[in-house]
Order: structure tokens, then sequence, then C-alpha cells
């Protein structure tokens, strides 16, 4: 953090504006500058004459800033999708501190009911857009290309009682539910027997990538869409299903897993085959609108 601080004086005294500043910072550190925000406030200070880059010290009893940061941080890299409201119950942090740390100290923001980084490299913005273009390519070509998409997430609910160190879905996990997902689609929807008649839309998370996982896509004959990081705006899961599943749960701790499968089992029956359908349509009109902001998060 110091060094961008260093960076950004020395733009001052290049004679930078506090725009230019911000897009020299944002190009260099990509989703690790700091928010737009803080250049500014720094650009103001170095402007003004100060010559520090460390913080100013404080008087008082020392800060524990630093330890909510670590818990916040611990807490997002098991579930990214998870609210203030759960983050400020499982660590004991205020709501108004949470919410500071997400914003100021980790430059988050919730996109797509998912915590991402708030700021997008010209790298990732241009992955994402090459993503769309691909997509609606194919669309083109094949007008079912669409229709013909199997797609998924995972959402945490938290059980009461004492908390566990329990990780997001492992490659074994993940591979198992491949096999199962392969065997339940041979059996009720037949038309997608032959390779290459489905594809398979999934996130960037560690499992999906892992070797057994792609070995056992390649052997089915599996076309699996390559899907941008930090992008649950472009998957239906998270700006579709997911969203509306958490509602379905009104209170999101369960005394018991059967309880939470009730639930989610109820309310993907209710669920009508046009309400999947007019999602992929909604896809279709993200992707579009994602090339034209240039590979920027869309709002909600």
């Amino acid at each position: 953090m110091t060094e961008q601080r260093a960076n950004i004086k020395f733009c001052v005294k290049l004679g930078k504006t506090d725009d230019e500043t911000c897009q020299l910072i944002q190009r260099v550190y990509g989703t690790e500058a700091l928010s737009k925000k803080q250049i500014k406030k720094w650009f103001n200070r170095f402007r003004d004459g100060r010559e520090s880059i460390e913080d100013d010290s404080r008087s008082g009893p020392p800060s524990n800033n630093s330890e909510n940061v670590r818990k916040v941080t611990e807490f997002l890299r098991t579930d990214c999708r998870v609210t203030i409201r759960l983050i400020e119950q499982f660590t004991g942090i205020s709501k108004s501190t949470v919410n500071r740390i997400l914003n100021n100290e980790l430059c988050m923001k919730s996109v797509s009911n998912r915590y991402v980084s708030s700021l997008l490299s010209h790298n990732q913005k241009d992955v994402r857009v090459e993503h769309c273009k691909d997509m609606l390519r194919t669309t083109g070509k094949n007008p079912l290309f669409l229709s013909n998409i199997v797609t998924g997430g995972e959402m945490w609910c938290y059980l009461r009682g004492p908390s566990t160190n329990s990780n997001a879905a492992d490659a074994d996990h993940y591979l198992r539910l491949m096999e199962h997902l392969v065997e339940e689609i041979g059996r009720k929807r037949p038309e997608y027997g032959d390779q290459g008649s489905w594809s398979l839309l999934h996130d960037e998370a560690s499992a999906h990538g892992a070797t057994m996982v792609r070995e056992f896509f390649a052997k089915k004959g599996i076309v699996v869409l390559n899907h941008p990081p930090q992008s649950p705006d472009l998957a239906p899961a998270d700006f579709w299903l997911l969203p509306k599943l958490k509602l379905a749960i009104i209170d999101p701790q369960h005394s018991e897993i059967e309880e939470i499968q009730q639930v989610t089992v109820k309310f993907l029956e209710q669920r009508r085959v046009q309400e999947f359908l007019d999602c992929f349509h909604r896809l279709e009109g993200r992707l579009r609108r994602c090339i034209d902001v240039n590979g920027d998060y869309l709002n909600n």
C-alpha cells in the first residue's frame, strides 16, 4: 500500500491530474490497486504539501483493525456469497466495520450476490469482452447453443451450532457430482446422448479445473465453456438462480441438512421451464451489455 502511495506522490510531482493518476495506478496494480476514493484522497494530501506516505499515528488504545481485516478476509475465502449480517454474526465485527473493511481495505463490492474485487484490470475486462463475443458468435451460428447449456453454482447455508472448518467443494466431491450429473442427463434427456450435444458452463473454482475433473470431461466428450474469472454477473446461477433461492430460504441458518434440502427441492420444483428459458435469454442480453461497457461489471 505504501508503494502505491509513493507512486501517487510521484504522479502529483509530475503534474498529473487525479483522474490520470487513478488510471495509471489501476493499470499498474489491477485488482490490487487502491480504490478510486483512496487514490484521490492521497492525491489531494500530496498536492496540499504532505510528504509522508505512512499512515498518521493515532492516539488512544491500539487498533485491532488488522485482526478484523484478517477475520473478514478468511471468512470470504471460504464463502464469497455471504451477507454483511452473516459476517457480523460469525466474526463478532459490527456491520459498519465490516462494510468499511470490504469497501476501503479489501476494495470489494457485491456483484450478483457475490463479493468480488471492486476493480477489474484492463486484461480482465478484455477477457470478459472476448468471452462475450465468443459466446455471441457461437449463438449466431447455432441458435440453440444457449438452450443446450448446462450450468450450476454453489451457495453456502450455515447450520446452527459449533462452526466447522469446511471448505468449498473439493475436486473429489465435484467429480462425483459431475458423474451423477452425466448419468441423470443421459436418463432424463436422451437427446443429449451424443458427444457435443450440450455444453457445461461453470465458474473458475479450483475444483472445477482439477486434473481429474478435466480428464473426466475429456473422456465423456463434454464441451466446457471457459468462464472468465471474477464474473458472477455473467453466470446464470449467480445473477438469477441463487439470489432467488437465498430469498426462499428466509432464515439462512438451519438446524438440519435435511431442512436445507427440503427447502431447496421445493424451490426448484416450483420453478417453471419458462423461467429457465428467460434466464438464458437474459444471459444473451448481458453478454451484449458487457461488450457495450467494455468489460466492466454489470449493474444488478
